[in-house]
């Protein structure tokens, strides 16, 4: 079952990923790349932390050697519920994060080139009064 909800809530993730959009559109740069470090750890954390240990317990109750995406066994099935909060947490996480760390690059990339050219500009109109 942890496996199934992992699969399942990543979009639910992504689509709270976008939120960021939301939250960080009329944010100076700085404040972006600080949202862009919360969302990078939310990936590796999803990743690393939760996906990766599920698989490994998910192996163990299978009884078989570990694999990245096991596609069957108790991790898969209604039955026993088998680690369903940490492929919730896992999903959610890896979703969230992936998506949102996008979306602020994006929005950083944007910032900054538009502050690079208000300086321009502002370079070229000192120019022109001299």
């Amino acid at each position: 079952m942890g496996l199934c909800c992992c699969t399942f809530l990543t979009p639910i993730g992504a689509c709270l990923g976008c939120s960021s959009w939301c939250f960080t559109k009329n944010l100076d740069s700085e404040k972006i790349g600080q949202f862009r470090y919360v969302a990078a750890a939310l990936l590796v954390i999803g990743i690393f932390g939760l996906y990766l240990p599920l698989t490994v317990l998910c192996a163990r109750v299978k009884g078989a050697p570990w694999e990245i995406y096991p596609t069957s066994g108790e991790c898969w099935s209604e039955a026993t519920g088998a680690y369903y909060k940490l492929g919730v947490a896992a999903g959610l996480c890896i979703g969230a994060g992936a998506t949102g760390f996008i979306v602020t690059q994006i929005l950083y990339r944007n910032q900054s080139a538009r502050s690079l050219d208000s300086e321009a500009l502002k370079e070229s109109t000192q120019f022109a009064k001299v």
